[in-house]
């Protein structure tokens, strides 16, 4: 089983890319969302480098791009 998505969702203004990154390093989700208040910003590896998108894509997206990613 491997999970596809961490979510953490906090209130503005509070600090949450070192916690669920620190959760994702035991879990080892394919995607990170941080949801603060309304806002929501979905995390991921390409290669080396982090990318990110300012929303919380569909089931459907996150699964075609983890197919992408293997």
């Amino acid at each position: 089983l491997m999970p596809l998505l961490l979510i953490e969702c906090k209130a503005e203004n509070s600090p949450a890319q070192n916690q669920v990154f620190g959760y994702n390093d035991v879990i080892g989700a394919h995607f990170v969302c941080i949801c603060l208040g309304e806002n929501a910003q979905t995390f991921w590896k390409e290669k080396d480098t982090v990318v990110s998108a300012p929303f919380l894509p569909s089931y459907t997206e996150l699964y075609q791009a983890r197919q992408r990613l293997q």
